[in-house]
């Protein structure tokens, strides 16, 4: 059992993660309807964002990199 003040680092860890996931669902939805480029956009921001969900945040949502680039 945590004290007041503490917070579970895993559990706020996992409903960033899912919060970041039904906001691409939900882009990725508007994204299908639409076919609006713009739409699709959003759609692949709110995607990396899902990803960089589970990278340290020191490599800055980076996954790999490419002769030295991310």
């Amino acid at each position: 059992m945590m004290g007041p003040g503490i917070i579970d680092i895993a559990s706020r860890q996992e409903a960033i993660q899912s919060a970041r996931w039904d906001a691409y669902s939900a882009a990725l939805r508007r994204a299908q309807q639409t076919l609006d480029i713009r739409d699709g956009i959003a759609a692949g921001k709110a995607w990396r964002e899902w990803l960089a969900a589970f990278t340290p945040p020191e490599s800055h949502g980076v996954l790999c990199t490419f002769r030295g680039r991310p």
